[in-house]
């Protein structure tokens, strides 16, 4: 059965968000609710998925055309909204908890080089390396700027991937047979940066992210006795599920709403609020954003900067993806993905096909601008150099 793919709308992302979680079939990349299977007969398929978009998708839909098939039943919804079978269906459930399956590579997609190998995956027990550039996959060469999907080459992959690739230390190329299985991601990193403040890059938001975060304050960053400030990084961030980016949020806020949500006929759906618990104690935060910084990320966002709780940092505004897509659980073990609801910033405003504006626009030509001097701890990143810049002058901006 041909589907709508639900990947195409993370495509046009930057390689960063394409190679996230390379090997994987289906990507926990988005902004979703998981449903409660239900227990109810239908005459087929067919009837069942058209109940289910009838009773969950935030649009009414009638359809005169009484033969319609799956595919098209569909094609008539928004792009975000799809079939998936069984095996993706199992994939979004472990993606939520934070387990994935593949081989555990995110890849600059134009230029095919590994920039980053997680930790605990079959790509760093068989010894591929960051800065690794891939020839070859499965015997099919691969050229920078290619048309070809290095994703799906892996993913396509039935057990074994087998990848040649290149590393400047080494003149004869290497080849690495990886089987794919499932491991737990951490859907964070942090580290100290210029001494007195720390970094905390998300990303993605699952239920395993406000543990995370909550350690790394405690553990990591606690450490520093005169800490100035944190820099939250959710560059190339392309979302999660909508209960984490609602407590990751809180973790950072004392009051405020967090977010909102209307639904079929502009319905209220809900309203989050802060629950009086910043982790931080009201440290200053600069937040840096990317256009490729969608749904649970762009809630976050939202969240920090309408409640005067983080500047924001960045060279465009995110991508604007302010709907919910909810899984709903089929009989034959495959599941929809269905738009059931659309998330507002605190201050109302949608973020559909608007964004998040940066409160301070940057980029590598006018880092000049901030007294941006270049930093060993921060590995020459501008955005981070100016991120640490701004805590440091924070009596200008906060």
């Amino acid at each position: 059965m041909r589907t709508k793919n639900m990947q195409s709308f993370f495509r046009i992302f930057l390689a960063a968000i394409i190679g996230i979680m390379i090997g994987l079939t289906f990507s926990f990349d988005d902004f979703f609710l998981l449903e409660k299977h239900e227990s109810r007969k239908y005459h087929s398929l067919r009837d069942e998925v058209l109940d289910k978009v009838h009773q969950k998708y935030i649009n009414e839909i009638n359809y005169e055309n009484k033969s319609a098939n799956i595919d098209q039943i569909i094609n008539n919804l928004d792009k975000y909204s799809e079939y998936i079978d069984a095996s993706e269906y199992e994939n979004v459930v472990l993606g939520a908890k934070g387990i994935y399956r593949g081989i555990g590579l995110k890849i600059d997609q134009y230029h095919n080089i590994i920039t980053n190998v997680f930790s605990g995956s079959p790509a760093e027990e068989a010894g591929i390396m960051k800065g690794d550039k891939i020839v070859k996959i499965n015997n099919q060469f691969v050229h920078d700027n290619s048309k070809i999907n290095l994703r799906d080459l892996i993913a396509n992959s039935k057990i074994d991937t087998t990848i040649t690739i290149s590393r400047s230390s080494i003149s004869d190329d290497l080849i690495f047979k990886i089987k794919k299985r499932n491991f737990l991601l951490p859907s964070t990193e942090s580290k100290v940066v210029d001494s007195y403040y720390c970094y905390l890059k998300i990303d993605t938001f699952n239920n395993k992210t406000k543990l995370e975060i909550s350690n790394t304050v405690k553990n990591n960053c606690n450490s520093i006795s005169k800490i100035q400030g944190f820099v939250i990084d959710v560059r190339d961030n392309p979302g999660g599920t909508l209960e984490a980016a609602i407590d990751v949020s809180d973790l950072f806020l004392k009051k405020g709403v967090i977010v909102s949500a209307k639904g079929r006929d502009n319905e209220i759906i809900f309203v989050r609020t802060a629950s009086e618990n910043d982790i931080l104690y009201g440290l200053p935060i600069a937040l840096i954003i990317n256009k490729n910084s969608a749904s649970a990320a762009e809630i976050f966002a939202g969240a920090l900067q309408d409640n005067k709780r983080a500047i924001l940092v960045g060279d465009a505004t995110t991508y604007g993806k302010g709907s919910i897509q909810e899984v709903v659980p089929l009989s034959n073990g495959g599941a929809l993905i269905l738009t059931t609801a659309r998330y507002f910033r605190p201050s109302g405003d949608p973020i559909s096909d608007i964004g998040i504006k940066p409160d301070i626009k940057i980029s590598y030509k006018n880092t000049k601008d901030l007294g941006m001097k270049k930093s060993e701890t921060s590995n020459k990143d501008a955005y981070l150099s100016n991120a640490i810049t701004l805590l440091k002058n924070r009596k200008n901006y906060f």
